[in-house]
């Protein structure tokens, strides 16, 4: 793990925006990304709406899943830590019809926690409170996303990786 960040941010833009299909194919964007830091959005795609004209639900589910990963990513190695959605609990708010996202911040202190504890016990659950936006500011959805974390996970990442 490194103190303050993944080793290389491109790499997380890259992997969140290309090497997971189903982030692809719904258009997750990482518009800002740096240690501790993520800001991420989904713009207009008829293909993501529902019958009222609205985001579908599950377009609300995968930018919340992405956005706590992201921001995960941007403090931890993932060449080593596994880093996989446990649970979520998804509340939603005023539609998003144009533009969906979400900006994050890990404080240093709440950071820090995250990597000694991962340290300490090599695995854990860490729950973190989602907000998602529409495109006029306002509150679209409120997840509570816990991902589960494992260090010492590099030869699963590997195979995992080699069957994508």
């Amino acid at each position: 793990m490194t103190e303050r960040g993944c080793k290389n941010l491109d790499e997380v833009k890259d992997f969140i925006q290309n090497k997971i299909p189903f982030f692809k194919k719904v258009g997750v964007l990482v518009e800002m990304i740096a240690p501790g830091k993520i800001k991420l959005g989904v713009p207009y795609d008829s293909n993501n709406l529902n019958h009222f004209g609205a985001f579908q639900a599950g377009v609300y589910l995968t930018l919340a899943e992405a956005a706590g990963g992201a921001l995960l990513a941007t403090i931890l190695d993932l060449s080593d830590v596994l880093l996989l959605t446990k649970e979520c609990h998804l509340k939603f708010g005023e539609p998003a019809k144009k533009y969906l996202s979400y900006e994050g911040l890990l404080e240093v202190k709440e950071s820090e926690k995250i990597m000694q504890e991962l340290v300490k016990k090599q695995k854990i659950d860490f729950p973190m409170d989602i907000t998602l936006l529409n495109e006029n500011g306002k509150m679209a959805a409120e997840a509570r996303v816990t991902y589960y974390l494992r260090t010492g996970s590099s030869s699963i990442i590997k195979n995992a990786q080699r069957a994508m």
